[in-house]
């Protein structure tokens, strides 16, 4: 439990308040979302409008490996959050990176269940949550 989350948004888990908190935001889009694993790092991106800023992408950058117990599941740890390609304030947002990872201390730890149906469709799971299911297609 971290006392500000709890202070602040009534809750005692500060990634699940975080994402109360944004999606709280009034008169806002959410557009394509992406996911690239490769090498060891995954990435995340989420477009994302907001009234009157313009879109920008939403970039979590996370280093993955191999779960030790569960050759099905990776551990995957976040590292940082960008807002890149913004339309307002681009040049200079896409050079500033938050330490979400920091942030988040031992939540920023996760385990992933990753099914590939075929060489186009993949299903990933939060290990922990099995209702948390998304499901990416490969676009190339």
């Amino acid at each position: 439990p971290n006392p500000f989350s709890r202070a602040f948004f009534g809750g005692e888990n500060l990634l699940e308040n975080t994402l109360a908190f944004t999606d709280a935001v009034p008169i806002k889009t959410v557009g394509l979302a992406t996911q690239r694993l490769q090498a060891g790092t995954l990435q995340n991106q989420v477009v994302i409008g907001v009234f009157p800023t313009g879109e920008s992408k939403m970039t979590t950058t996370c280093h993955y490996k191999p779960d030790a117990s569960d050759s099905g599941v990776l551990s995957v740890t976040i590292e940082k959050t960008q807002v890149l390609e913004a339309t307002w304030g681009g040049g200079l947002l896409d050079q500033l990176a938050f330490p979400s990872g920091d942030a988040l201390g031992a939540a920023a730890t996760v385990k992933m269940k990753v099914t590939y149906l075929d060489e186009r469709l993949r299903i990933v799971r939060d290990a922990m949550r099995e209702t948390a299911c998304f499901v990416f297609t490969r676009t190339d």
